[in-house]
């Protein structure tokens, strides 16, 4: 298997991105792609990586119930708190020399533990939009274009930094 990374170094020496399992790494990773749990491994693109995506949102389905009617009710859905919460990982990841940092690249982008605080700013989300709706609040025009100007522009810089800074 092959670490899943955006690093120069995959370009430049693919062997040291490689990874060759023994029988009961195999094994194991067989077992968690028929219970859909491959997301909770490293090694988790083996057979079929698009299948991630399916064992992170299992374990969201699973959540759901729990979490759900919690954040429905809590007084101030501080969304700002979920989104502090969801930049940790990577900022760790960047900002310190951490020499396995292209091989957590997987790990920051499909393991359901790190992505949990995007799934409740989502519900956070409705909730805050939900109590406007029956408030009677109406975003004014110059609000939405506000918003979509941000959507727009964190689309733009996101793309120039991938596409023309290749360290980020």
């Amino acid at each position: 298997m092959v670490y899943d990374t955006n690093e120069v170094l995959g370009q430049t020496h693919p062997e040291l991105l490689r990874h060759y399992m023994d029988n009961v790494q195999l094994a194991f990773n067989s077992v968690l792609q028929l219970l859909m749990l491959q997301a909770w491994n490293p090694y988790f693109l083996t057979f079929n990586a698009p299948l991630w995506s399916l064992s992170a949102l299992f374990f969201f389905y699973l959540l759901f119930p729990w979490a759900a009617p919690r954040l429905m009710n809590v007084r101030n859905p501080w969304l700002g708190i979920c989104m502090l919460a969801y930049l940790l990982p990577p900022v760790w990841v960047i900002s310190g020399s951490n020499s396995m940092a292209c091989r957590i690249t997987g790990l920051l982008q499909r393991l359901p533990l790190f992505r949990v605080p995007e799934f409740f700013g989502g519900i956070l989300a409705y909730v805050v939009f939900k109590r406007a709706h029956q408030a009677g609040q109406m975003l004014l025009a110059n609000a939405r274009r506000a918003m979509v100007l941000f959507i727009v522009a964190c689309f733009l810089t996101a793309t120039v930094l991938f596409t023309h800074v290749p360290k980020y």
